[in-house]
C-alpha cells in the first residue's frame, strides 16, 4: 500500500470513529451535531482560537515525535512523562537563577529542558547497555521517579511560600517565548521546525536510515555492520531532549512557573498518538493537531451544550480504537476490494 492508500485508510477510519462516538452521544441522549459544531467553534472558530488551538498541541507534537521515533527504532521509550517533568523542573530551576539578555536566556532555558529530558531518557540506555535491563521497564519507573522528585522540588526547595497552590515562583521575563500575533506563541513555529528536522533526519539521513532498519530488522542491521546499542543511546538521547524540550515550553510560554500537575498528560497522549499514527512523524502532527482541537473545544463544547467535556475523551479513544484495532481490517478490506476490481477489468 502507497502513503495515497495509507492517508485513505486513516481519513476512513476518522470518519468512522466520528460516526460511531455521535451514535454513542444520540443513544445518551446528547445532541452530537450540536456538540461537534461547538467543539469546531471554539477550537478553530476565531483566529485567536486556532492560536490557542496551536499552542496547546506543542507539547502534544513534540512528545508523539519523540514515542513515535523511538518506537520506529527500536527502543521502547515510554518515559515521555518523566522526561517532560525533569525538562520542566530544569527549565524552570535556570530561568529562576540565571539572569541574561532575552536573546541568551531563551535558547539556555530551551537547552537546559532538552538537555536534562535526554539525561533522563540515557539512564535507561545506560542501564540496558551495561546491565541488560529492559528500557521498558526502566523508563517507566523513571516516570514515578521524575514525578516525586518534581513534586519534592516544587514544594521545598523551589517552592514560591506566596502562592495559594504548590508552584515555584515565576521565571525571569527574560524567559519568557514571545507571543507572536494575537494568542499565538512562537513556540509553535520553533515546534514545527523542530519536527521538520527531526523527520529530516530520520528519513533523509544516514543515521535516520540506520535508525529504521535497527527498528525493522535489528538482526540484518547487525549483520550488515549497524552499531545497534549505540545508534539506541542517540535515540533515546534525541527522544528524550524532545520530551524535555516540552517541558521546557510548557514553563516559558505558559504560567511562566512550575505549577504542580502542569504537564498534565501531555507525555502519555503523545505516545497515544505515536501509536494511532503507526509512527510516522507527519502523521503524528495531523493527529496531534487533532486531538488539540478535541481537547480545546471540549470546554466550550461543555458551556455552550449539554454534552460533558468527558465525550471528547471518549472521541479521542474511539479514534485510538478504531485508528489502531480497525487498521489492519480496513487494509485488508480494501485490499481485497482493489484485487477484485484489478481482477474484474482484466476479465472484462
Amino acid at each position: 500500500m502507497n502513503r495515497r492508500s495509507d492517508a485513505g485508510i486513516a481519513l476512513f477510519a476518522l470518519v468512522l470513529a466520528f460516526a460511531f462516538a455521535a451514535i454513542v452521544a444520540q443513544s445518551l441522549g446528547y445532541p452530537s451535531m450540536s456538540a461537534y459544531g461547538a467543539l469546531t467553534r471554539y477550537s478553530v472558530g476565531s483566529f485567536d482560537k486556532i492560536a490557542i488551538t496551536l499552542n496547546n498541541a506543542v507539547p502534544l507534537l513534540l512528545t508523539a515525535s519523540s514515542a513515535a521515533i523511538a518506537f520506529a527504532s527500536g527502543p521502547v521509550n515510554l518515559g515521555q512523562p518523566g522526561q517532560v517533568l525533569m525538562g520542566t523542573l530544569a527549565s524552570t530551576f535556570v530561568g529562576l537563577t540565571v539572569s541574561l539578555p532575552a536573546v541568551l536566556e531563551v535558547p539556555l532555558l530551551l537547552v537546559a529542558g532538552a538537555s536534562a529530558g535526554a539525561l533522563w531518557a540515557l539512564v535507561a540506555a545506560f542501564t540496558r547497555r551495561r546491565f541488560a535491563m529492559d528500557e521498558f521497564i526502566v523508563t517507566l519507573m523513571l516516570n514515578e521517579l521524575a514525578r516525586l522528585f518534581s513534586d519534592w522540588a516544587i514544594s521545598r526547595p523551589l517552592q514560591d511560600p506566596a502562592a495559594g497552590s504548590v508552584s515555584t515562583e515565576a521565571i525571569s521575563s527574560r524567559g519568557f517565548l514571545p507571543v507572536i500575533v494575537g494568542k499565538l506563541n512562537a513556540s509553535v513555529p520553533l515546534t514545527f521546525t523542530i519536527v521538520l528536522l527531526c523527520a529530516l533526519i530520520f528519513y533523509r539521513s544516514v543515521p535516520g536510515y540506520e535508525w529504521r532498519v535497527g527498528g525493522k530488522a535489528p538482526l540484518f542491521a547487525r549483520l550488515g555492520g549497524i552499531a545497534i546499542e549505540r545508534n539506541f543511546s542517540r535515540v533515546m538521547g534525541l527522544t528524550g531532549a524532545l520530551s524535555g524540550l516540552a517541558g521546557s515550553i510548557l514553563v516559558m510560554a505558559g504560567p511562566h512557573k512550575f505549577i504542580k500537575g502542569l504537564s498534565g498528560n501531555y507525555g502519555w497522549d503523545g505516545v497515544m498518538i505515536a501509536v494511532v499514527a503507526a509512527n510516522g512523524l507527519f502523521a503524528c502532527v495531523l493527529y496531534g493537531l487533532l486531538f488539540s482541537a478535541l481537547q480545546t473545544g471540549a470546554i466550550g463544547m461543555q458551556i455552550r451544550t449539554d454534552v460533558p467535556s468527558e465525550f471528547s475523551q471518549i472521541l479521542q479513544a474511539v479514534i485510538v480504537l478504531i485508528g489502531v484495532a480497525a487498521r489492519g481490517t480496513i487494509r485488508s478490506t480494501f485490499q481485497t476490494l482493489r484485487a477484485r476490481n484489478l481482477a474484474r477489468r482484466r476479465q472484462g
